[in-house]
């Protein structure tokens, strides 16, 4: 053997040393290993990492709500696993339909989560509450007072002295979370509730207008970082 044969042969061999140590090109944890010890490794054998960092989650939304969201909103997410709820923001909205044969197209929706907890692991479901609209220093009622007379117009039920009963018309602007916010009515007059198990609110705040998961709405959540793909099941 030739002096450049064994060089050669020394090349190989330290070219096989180094194939058989594998680099992760992200930091994070080793999910699944699809290779086995003495068998040979197909091009379709992989081991997956997931990636510290961020977490996704994507909601399918119909198309009727898609006006009332923009990149940016905040969002809340409760993870089904229980653990509290956290926040996040809309980072992308899909302009592909999730189902493109349906007659009520979805679109999906990709909410971002800094900071995510173990219970928003990988493939777990969520619930996603996204607030659309926020304004403060206004007056609300329970929308169970509200009596719907066209777009943005009402009649509410107002209690004057200890059994008069009065109809007046407000217009109504925000809606959400179980409360409307209205002009037309002072801070702290009384009004007939349709459910009297509902708390009055007068001269609040009413900053919900929010998607609530469940359904159609419910999350589907994915590790971000590294290589892995964003948003969805992966």
């Amino acid at each position: 053997m030739t002096v450049s044969a064994a060089e050669l042969e020394v090349s190989q061999a330290q070219e096989a040393v180094n194939s058989a140590t594998l680099t992760a090109p992200i930091s994070g944890t080793v999910a699944t290993v699809g290779l086995t010890s003495g068998k040979d490794a197909s091009t379709s054998s992989s081991i997956t990492i997931i990636g510290t960092g961020a977490a996704q989650v994507t909601v399918d939304v119909p198309l009727s709500a898609l006006p009332t969201l923009a990149v940016g909103q905040a969002a809340i997410i409760t993870p089904a696993g229980g653990g509290g709820t956290v926040n996040g923001s809309v980072t992308q909205i899909g302009i592909l339909p999730t189902n493109s044969t349906s007659s009520t197209p979805t679109y999906p929706v990709t909410i971002t989560v800094d900071d995510p907890p173990q219970a928003l692991a990988q493939d777990s479901q969520a619930q996603v509450a996204v607030t659309t609209k926020s304004v403060s220093n206004v007056v609300t009622v329970p929308a169970s007072a509200l009596t719907m007379v066209a777009t943005g117009r009402a009649t509410v039920q107002v209690v004057s002295g200890s059994d008069t009963v009065t109809t007046k018309s407000v217009t109504v602007g925000t809606v959400g979370g179980g409360k409307a916010q209205i002009t037309g009515l002072d801070a702290g007059t009384q009004v007939v509730l349709g459910d009297l198990t509902a708390t009055l609110g007068a001269d609040g705040s009413s900053n919900e207008n929010a998607f609530t998961g469940g359904g159609g709405f419910s999350g589907r959540s994915g590790m971000g970082g590294g290589g892995m793909p964003g948003g969805g099941s992966r």
